[in-house]
């Protein structure tokens, strides 16, 4: 499961074999913490559509595809059921993917952030590790920003 945005940034990690070998539950968790990250602002953002439309082509049961579907629409946060452990790689690579989507818009509130320390308490990470990734995406949020900046004054391509 490979995400990029138009800046070339990789939101989940470029191996998919890790994600791939999930079993359904841990999948459904996945797509679950995904779309909660979103919706977690209560705005789906155009830059967001991409990372819905890849989370719930994730999911196995089309009944939970329309499920996570509504609750998009409704944005409404969806509940996160205990997680047994994953493999390092891969908390690490949602963890960091999730922060990746809190920063797509070029700007992160309160909400986002505290989804993002109860995701990352889930995965199994330490506060101080939670908090650091935060502070990354939000020095991200800031990259981006200028990046906006700059492309909209025509002052030169940027690649990050």
């Amino acid at each position: 499961m490979s995400l990029k945005d138009k800046t070339g940034i990789i939101y989940l990690n470029k191996k998919q074999d890790h994600f791939e070998a999930l079993n359904s539950e841990q999948k459904s968790w996945v797509a679950r913490v995904l779309i909660g990250t979103i919706c977690s602002d209560m705005y789906v953002q155009e830059e967001e559509l991409i990372y819905i439309a890849k989370a719930i082509d994730f999911l196995e049961s089309r009944e939970e595809k329309l499920n996570l579907i509504e609750m998009v629409k409704s944005k409404t946060i969806p509940k996160l059921p205990s997680l047994k452990k994953l493999e390092p790689n891969v908390a690490i690579d949602l963890l960091f993917g999730c922060a990746n989507l809190i920063a797509a818009d070029k700007k992160i509130n309160a909400k986002e952030m505290t989804y993002l320390e109860i995701a990352g308490h889930q995965l199994g990470f330490e506060k101080v590790y939670i908090h650091s990734v935060i502070n990354w995406a939000i020095n991200l949020a800031k990259i981006k920003r200028i990046e906006k900046k700059l492309r909209s004054q025509g002052v030169m391509e940027l690649s990050i």
